[in-house]
């Protein structure tokens, strides 16, 4: 048997929890696990609508707080079309993300259990602040244990967005 991998927003997975409809779904066989990708959740309460937090798959500190200072500062130029993408391709967000996984053995053990977990048919959402649309680490993240499960010999199933998860 083997699992889904897919992913999400953060508001995305706090509206499924809170709607009416959750309580329907919490009978379903095919409930996904959410975890929350983030290193520190902050004020917010990804964690209460997320199962499992795995802080290790966050990004690092530093290239996300210059994330943040450029992205700041792009919201405030009308020049700027898209801040949120711009800022990530400028402060190499995907560069240092693959540079941090690589070099971190906490993050490859959290790979690799999310992995197997997929292998053994677990349904696995990854979760973050990012908006459906806007360049994240999830999306990164989702490729890199997508590589990973791959390089077994046994077959997986792979979705990319929820809209395709229900198919």
């Amino acid at each position: 048997m083997t699992g889904r991998l897919t992913e999400a927003c953060y508001a995305s997975v706090k509206e499924e929890y809170e709607s009416d409809q959750q309580l329907l779904t919490a009978y379903s066989t095919e409930q996904d696990t959410t975890i929350a990708i983030v290193r520190k959740p902050g004020n917010s309460s990804i964690v209460t609508y997320c199962d499992e937090h795995m802080p290790e798959l966050g990004m690092p500190r530093k290239p996300l707080q210059l994330f943040h200072e450029l992205r700041a500062g792009y919201r405030t130029n009308s020049a700027v079309s898209d801040p949120h993408n711009k800022a990530f391709t400028d402060a190499k967000l995907e560069k240092e993300y693959h540079e941090y996984i690589r070099t971190s053995g906490q993050a490859q053990k959290a790979i690799d259990e999310i992995a197997q977990r997929v292998r053994f048919g677990e349904n696995i959402r990854l979760v973050c602040y990012e908006e459906d649309g806007e360049r994240c680490h999830r999306h990164l993240l989702l490729n890199i244990i997508e590589e990973r499960i791959s390089s077994s010999e046994s077959k997986f199933v792979f979705v990319r967005d929820e809209r395709k998860a229900g198919q």
